[in-house]
């Protein structure tokens, strides 16, 4: 509901999936429907289905959520995402501070 209430406002969404394979991710996606970007790597299999991305972010648990501003600073690293804090995000201006629990940047995300 977030995702289509926020959409056409600026809110974009992308998966990183920690599916074993494509037919997995790609059922859940459907069943859940979630109509955005699911990233899966090629490398993810059955012994090692944790993403490269996750790994490089330190995810240790899913689902996972980084809030990510305009300029493409962390705001907040959340297990669920609310509609109040998308409103809140897309509202204020960019800053270089972060959330409570968020890893501190002022670089873009990658």
């Amino acid at each position: 509901a977030v995702y289509q209430k926020y959409h056409d406002k600026g809110l974009e969404v992308v998966g990183v999936s920690c599916d074993a394979d494509d037919d997995g991710l790609n059922t859940f996606a459907k069943d859940n429907d979630m109509p955005w970007v699911q990233l899966r790597e090629a490398s993810q299999s059955t012994t090692d289905n944790w993403n490269p991305i996750a790994k490089q972010l330190g995810v240790m648990s899913i689902p996972r959520m980084f809030l990510i501003d305009q300029k493409g600073i962390v705001r907040d690293v959340t297990r669920d995402v609310t509609a109040d804090q998308v409103q809140k995000l897309l509202d204020a201006p960019a800053k270089t501070t972060t959330a409570a629990g968020a890893t501190p940047t002022t670089q873009p995300a990658k």
